[in-house]
């Protein structure tokens, strides 16, 4: 059961972060532990939206490459 709760915990994270976010990106796709994401905003604003969904929550960490 833990990765079904997991994966309700992290779909109901990412729907909030993205619905409060100042600069949301253009296609957020998610699977498991990988996310697709178009930005088109520029990487200053990429960098804040990194830092602020990875102040979401204290355990949790976003990476981007």
């Amino acid at each position: 059961m833990a990765p079904s709760y997991a994966n309700i915990f992290m779909d109901r994270l990412e729907r909030c972060l993205i619905e409060n976010a100042e600069v949301k990106p253009c296609i957020w796709w998610w699977y498991n532990d990988d996310i697709f994401i178009v930005w088109t905003e520029g990487e200053e604003k990429l960098r804040r939206f990194i830092h602020y969904i990875n102040s979401a929550h204290e355990a949790i960490k976003f990476t981007y490459k």
